[in-house]
């Protein structure tokens, strides 16, 4: 299955993030056999953003470039491929019918760039003196009808320019594709682009072999107070102005936020023209455009998913955009690519949804969501061939079949792998083939650490910071899987006995699994499928999450 997540704007772009770790994390989308896995599959991203600078952007590459580390790591076997190549689409890389056309990034510079005489009384109509001006270059800050323009342009241009920008649609008419769209209802780009983008795709191929799926993303954090006021900013009416005022300003945000004078008097020109976030705008863009879905727009999706938050985080900074828009993983976020999870895995829309599935938390009568944040447990199962999964049981899973075979099988210790014997035995491997175990051995404490590194960034920690989660998540991810290899076999010392002969259960929020260390040596492939890194960890995963859900079921009944 041919898997391609188009990411509008900043939010979008995030989503994509997480969606890469959870994939690298074990997520599975498809069943091979009867075991869940990804292999098979292979996921493009798109990222549709004017701000091609943003610190979503570097953070998506590398996320991208630890996937890529962990893939080679496991070689096949283990989850999607994944393009290491995101396909960047700038709305403002309109094309030209003169030198000059399209060129000055602005309403003015893109709708009245090549007959002005024509259009200028009606771009009076819609949009103000400010509006028309404005440098757009970095977004289209939570402006829609600004975006929604350009965004229209880009998409009408892309049918006789896809093959230029790299994206192969021609290729794809013959294949089964699934486009994944998602974005922001209350910022610009998003609002903006995911209609947009919807209505192009389902133009491009009215046969059965596409599908077109949605995720609009509520409000889900709230945006500092700029550096200064909107109204001290009005009042700054000059370069000099601007200056003086940061000399005499003792301002810590500002001087991270900017290396130039010319950043900071751009800044502060923008915040007088209120082209910032807005937190008291949020709600009623989000419902306007909402409604605007609703009753013109549906047609073109198959299903469409919306996340919110019923309590937003504040942003840890200010920022109008650029590499400084690099904001932490958010739990919202993770949702958001949970609903593309549950789309790739190729569900239809519940009967009886409506137009909108709402991707809402589990066991929240049970396990209500606090101020202190969601744990794992919160987060929403989808399906793989008619099976729920549960995210928690299977980062759990992850986590403890990275622990046992990077740690627990004593890769330098001298025939400690080879003594196991038989066809199903992992020892036949190395017995047949002693060469590859040192390659091997290096090659899973690697990928323990990328899986570490990528659930980090997933859940936070005191040096990563996210938001949105209980400090428990990662207390129990990195206690289940330390980051050396003392901690390791630390952590395996006492899962079999701990203070008083007790073992010490590893367990992630609502599940556990007493680890079987007789069980866990014992499982490898069968003889007729072949060996590579990927498809062991995967073997060792399948039995763990199994184990999981058979306690959870036993504990339930």
């Amino acid at each position: 299955m041919k898997q391609v997540f188009i990411a509008i704007g900043g939010s979008g772009t995030k989503v994509a993030e997480a969606l890469v770790g959870l994939l690298a994390l074990g997520c599975p989308t498809r069943k091979g056999g009867n075991k869940l896995t990804s292999v098979g599959d292979e996921l493009e991203i798109w990222r549709v953003d004017a701000d091609q600078s943003s610190g979503a952007n570097s953070s998506l590459a590398q996320q991208i470039a630890a996937y890529q580390q962990l893939r080679e790591a496991f070689e096949e076997g283990w989850s999607v491929k994944i393009n290491a190549e995101v396909k960047k689409l700038n709305p403002l890389n309109l094309p030209q019918a003169d030198a000059l056309d399209n060129v000055t990034p602005s309403i003015r510079g893109v709708l009245n760039s090549y007959a002005k005489d024509e259009t200028q009384l009606f771009i009076d109509l819609f949009y103000t003196e400010e509006e028309q001006n404005e440098n757009i270059s970095r977004g289209f800050y939570q402006k829609p009808f600004i975006g929604a323009s350009i965004m229209a342009i880009y998409a009408e241009s892309l049918p006789r320019r896809a093959a230029q920008l790299g994206l192969n649609l021609a290729n794809l008419t013959t294949t089964d594709t699934r486009f994944f769209i998602c974005g922001s209802l209350h910022g610009g780009t998003g609002a903006s682009g995911v209609p947009v983008f919807g209505r192009f795709l389902k133009e491009q191929n009215p046969r059965p072999n596409w599908r077109i799926s949605a995720c609009l993303l509520a409000p889900y954090c709230n945006p500092p107070q700029p550096f200064i006021s909107e109204k001290d900013a009005r009042e700054l009416t000059t370069r000099d102005q601007i200056l003086d005022w940061f000399k005499n300003e003792d301002n810590k945000t500002a001087d991270e936020l900017f290396s130039t004078s010319e950043e900071k008097v751009d800044a502060v020109l923008q915040i007088a023209k209120g082209f910032y976030a807005k937190n008291n705008e949020l709600i009623d863009r989000s419902k306007h455009n909402l409604k605007y879905y609703d009753q013109i727009l549906m047609k073109y999706f198959d299903q469409v998913y919306v996340v919110g938050k019923h309590k937003r985080e504040t942003l840890p900074k200010w920022s109008n955009g650029g590499a400084n828009q690099n904001n932490p993983t958010n739990s919202a976020e993770v949702v958001a690519a949970l609903t593309a999870l549950n789309f790739f895995a190729e569900n239809s829309a519940p009967v009886g949804t409506g137009n909108y599935i709402v991707a809402s938390s589990m066991d929240s009568g049970v396990n209500p969501i606090t101020e202190d944040g969601m744990g794992l447990y919160h987060l929403p199962e989808y399906k793989v061939g008619g099976q729920a999964i549960d995210p928690e049981k299977v980062l759990l899973a992850t986590i403890l079949s990275a622990l046992l075979i990077a740690y627990d099988h004593r890769w330098t210790v001298n025939g400690y792998v080879e003594e196991w014997t038989g066809d199903r035995k992992l020892g036949a491997v190395y017995q047949r083939k002693p060469d590859r175990k040192a390659e091997d051995g290096r090659a899973f404490v690697t990928a323990a650490t990328t899986i570490l590194a990528v659930a980090q960034n997933l859940a936070g920690s005191d040096a990563f910071e996210s938001l949105g989660w209980h400090n428990n998540v990662w207390t129990e991810l990195s206690k289940n899987l330390p980051a050396n290899v003392q901690g390791a076999e630390a952590r395996l010392n006492d899962a079999v006995k701990g203070w008083f002969g007790k073992a010490d259960v590893p367990k992630i929020g609502n599940s556990r699994w007493p680890i079987d260390f007789a069980a866990f040596r014992s499982w490898a492939l069968p003889p007729d499928e072949g060996f590579n890194r990927g498809s062991y960890f995967r073997c060792v995963w399948s039995e763990i999450y199994q184990k999981i859900e058979d306690i959870t079921q036993n504990r339930t009944k």
